[in-house]
């Protein structure tokens, strides 16, 4: 009986990134696709063999979300769905997760608005606009895959050390406490809050390239859970709200020409 030669799934799927980052046109997104799936293959390989890792686990995740985005990219939406179902199915603790990340969120408010209070006016814009992650189709067909692979490829690899980094500034006791807390925060659970805004967005993104305006909403409904002013978000939801609208006087239209025609 033959048995196949174990292949290293980071060494693939770091080949494969720089096969899509290579992608001009259409060239080498397939093979791209290909040596993704054969990584996924060597990780579900390993873990039937008894050895789920959380990096193994991590890995599992970070290719299926690179899956998703070659089948949003192909307008295979359905396939696209689907790798987004496997993640979010195998969240066991979904709405535990939602509810801590949402209630990490009011607290941060909560502080901010405390910190404002002695000098309004002063800060007119927050910095959200760098975490804020690009939504495949709308504005950048051709400069900006590549920040999307990046934060595919990348986000889930680095978990274990997110947030590690040491600033080495000797700030007062509450300072260090804020900080651990947002560590405990993001470490708790398996996928941190910005890769569950992208998992919601992709699919949500897709139902609506479906016309299922409902699961689009629905999903919509669970990233304003996560981050209540997400722009990406509310792009997509006037997007979907235009479309649907557009969708129903076309439905009243066909419905018309069905009843005159008898």
């Amino acid at each position: 009986m033959f048995i196949s030669e174990d292949l290293d799934p980071e060494a693939l799927k770091n080949e494969a990134n720089i096969k899509w980052k290579e992608v001009i046109g259409k060239g080498n997104m397939e093979e791209a696709n290909i040596i993704w799936r054969q990584a996924l293959k060597e990780c579900i390989k390993y873990s039937m063999r008894g050895i789920p890792t959380n990096k193994n686990r991590d890995m599992q995740i970070s290719l299926r979300l690179n899956l998703s985005l070659y089948h949003y990219k192909k307008k295979e939406y359905s396939d696209c769905i689907n790798q987004c179902n496997i993640i979010i199915d195998n969240l066991l603790n979904l709405e535990e997760m939602l509810q801590y990340y949402n209630m990490g969120d009011e607290e941060e408010n909560k502080k901010e608005s405390n910190n404002n209070d002695g000098d309004k006016g002063d800060h007119i814009s927050d910095d959200k606009g760098n975490d804020l992650l690009f939504l495949e189709g709308e504005g950048s067909e051709n400069g900006d895959v590549d920040s999307e692979d990046n934060d595919d490829n990348d986000d889930n690899d680095n978990d274990d050390n997110y947030n590690d980094d040491n600033d080495n500034d000797d700030n007062e006791d509450n300072d260090d406490k804020d900080k651990s807390n947002v560590n405990l925060r993001e470490k708790k659970y398996i996928i941190k809050k910005d890769i569950l805004i992208k998992i919601f967005l992709r699919r949500a993104s897709s139902f609506l390239c479906l016309q299922e305006f409902n699961k689009c909403n629905e999903d919509l409904g669970i990233i304003k859970k996560l981050e209540n002013n997400d722009a990406e978000a509310a792009t997509l939801e006037k997007r979907m709200i235009i479309e649907k609208k557009d969708y129903e006087r076309k439905q009243k239209e066909l419905y018309k020409k069905m009843c005159n025609s008898k």
